[in-house]
């Protein structure tokens, strides 16, 4: 394929996850969890936009383990376990989380979810993200850890910046003419934990502050990455949003702030595939 042709395809499958519908498909433990499938429903409903989900989690497993684990961990009915959701239903997105693994394991294993899905002539056009996550509070302080270069073991840089950007391309270079993009959720994280050392919001010291503990996040850590989700997945500043219950009562002031760092952030990664977006 010529290099124009494969950006106009690019642009051509991008341009599809323009629309206001998104069937999403997600792969991980809790962290994914995080992201409060009905809660981030609730976002897309509130601007019109309809949003169907399923998810196959095993808590604590990587994405090697849900592979080999086909029948075990919680799903959503009526699409069941990965083995029968990816085949035999219709996906605009599958999002697949990163965890505990080196880059050929998680490489290796993410294309057998995408060949999975990929058997169903429907699941042409189904967009790839991956969750771009963030560190563990034991790795050390976030901004220092973040920006780590991967090395290639298993010394928390399999949780950095680098690793995710690394990850996202080797699927992406694994599967051309196939969109491959990241959720930036580490990102964001990492531009709020500026404004927040910075005193815009009150109340709060670090990024860390967001944690319930080691590697779980608070409601409003929550709602942080179901705003990154929403804006990766429909292309639309989530400026305006409101707060669903299911993320708990959060002050208007950081509301305001969350959204407007997801906006402005998702947009600063070229691989999350929002370069410009819709206002």
């Amino acid at each position: 394929m010529k290099p124009f042709q494969f950006t106009f395809l690019l642009s051509a499958l991008m341009t599809l996850h323009k629309a206001g519908a998104e069937q999403v498909f997600f792969v991980g433990n809790s962290v994914t969890d995080t992201i409060n499938y009905d809660g981030l429903k609730a976002l897309a409903v509130s601007r019109g936009l309809v949003h169907e989900w399923g998810r196959h989690v095993i808590p604590g497993a990587p994405l090697e383990w849900i592979w080999q684990h086909p029948n075990d961990g919680f799903v959503q009915a009526p699409y069941q376990y990965y083995g029968n959701a990816l085949p035999n239903y219709k996906w605009d997105t599958l999002s697949l989380q990163p965890f505990d693994r080196l880059l050929p394991s998680d490489t290796s294993f993410a294309q057998n979810f995408i060949n999975a899905a990929a058997v169903s002539a429907a699941n042409g056009p189904m967009r790839v993200m991956i969750y771009g996550r963030w560190p563990r509070t034991s790795t050390g302080e976030y901004d220092q850890q973040w920006k780590k270069p991967y090395t290639g073991g298993f010394d928390g840089t399999n949780e950095t910046e680098d690793y995710f950007a690394k990850l996202t391309e080797a699927v992406r270079a694994a599967n051309p003419g196939r969109a491959v993009v990241m959720a930036p959720v580490g990102h964001v994280m990492y531009q709020l934990n500026q404004q927040i050392k910075a005193g815009a919001m009150p109340g709060y010291a670090t990024i860390y502050d967001l944690y319930s503990d080691g590697i779980h996040l608070k409601p409003e850590g929550s709602y942080l990455v179901a705003l990154t989700y929403f804006t990766t997945l429909y292309r639309q500043t989530p400026v305006g949003l409101p707060v669903p219950a299911a993320y708990g009562s959060i002050p208007p002031a950081v509301v305001s702030l969350m959204q407007e760092t997801v906006w402005n952030t998702v947009r600063s990664v070229p691989l999350s595939g929002v370069v410009g977006g819709s206002v």
